[in-house]
C-alpha cells in the first residue's frame, strides 16, 4: 500500500501538488486513494491512475416483480467502468429500469 503525501505531484498528471488538485474533489480523491491501496510505489500509482478505465457491458434480466414472473423477457443492457462500486452498479440498474429507489429512504 502506497501512502500519497500532500506535497507530492498529483498522480492525475496535472502537474499540481496533490493537496491543491485531486484531494479537493471527493470523487477523484476516492479513486486515487483506492488505487494507492493497490500499489507500492509512486510510479506504479501513476501508471494505474492514468491508464484508461475498462468498460463492461452487462445485460440485466428481470426475473420477477412482486412475486410474479413478467409476461415476457424484460432486460436492459448497461455499461459500467471497472472502478465503479456496487453502489454505482445499483444506481445504473435503477436508472435502466426507470425505478426511483425511494423505498430505501421511506422510514
Amino acid at each position: 500500500m502506497y501512502k500519497i503525501r500532500r506535497n507530492e505531484l498529483c498522480p492525475c498528471g496535472s502537474g499540481r501538488k496533490y493537496k491543491h488538485c485531486c484531494s479537493l474533489d471527493p470523487v477523484k480523491n476516492e479513486k486515487i486513494l483506492r488505487a494507492a491501496g493497490q500499489v507500492r510505489t509512486y510510479d506504479e500509482l501513476l501508471a494505474l491512475v492514468q491508464k484508461p478505465a475498462r468498460i463492461y457491458r452487462l445485460r440485466v434480466t428481470l426475473n420477477s416483480m412482486r412475486s410474479q414472473p413478467p409476461s415476457g423477457t424484460v432486460s436492459r443492457t448497461i455499461e459500467i467502468e471497472e472502478d465503479d462500486t456496487l453502489y454505482d452498479l445499483h444506481w445504473e440498474i435503477q436508472n435502466a429500469f426507470g425505478w426511483d429507489n425511494d423505498h430505501l429512504y421511506s422510514f
